[in-house]
């Protein structure tokens, strides 16, 4: 018997994996922070749960139905890594940031 834990993200991934909490075991999406927001992990529940992909049921339904075990779901991706940018004091002691 596979032991499940509380879903966490890593910083800067979104994710949906199936685990525990105290209202017991399910798919959860995650957000790890550091980018990664709870917008986009609102998103990727749409996607997984509401959205009719043409048949009356969402992706996790349809892929249930074709004999999938849901249990072993795992969705992951990571924010690209944005170049950072160059922060600096003038002559005049202001705060500037190149991009």
């Amino acid at each position: 018997m596979k032991k499940h834990r509380s879903p966490r993200a890593k910083p800067g991934e979104l994710a949906a994996k199936f685990g525990k909490s105290d209202d017991g075991l399910d798919l959860y999406y995650c957000h790890g922070g550091d980018g990664a927001t709870s917008a986009d992990s609102k998103l990727l529940a749409l996607v997984f749960e509401s959205t009719d992909i043409g048949n009356g049921k969402n992706l996790r339904q349809e892929l249930a139905d074709r004999g999938y075990d849901i249990t072993t779901l795992k969705f992951s991706v990571m924010q690209t890594v944005k170049p950072s940018s160059e922060i600096y004091i003038d002559e005049s002691n202001r705060l500037e940031i190149k991009e």
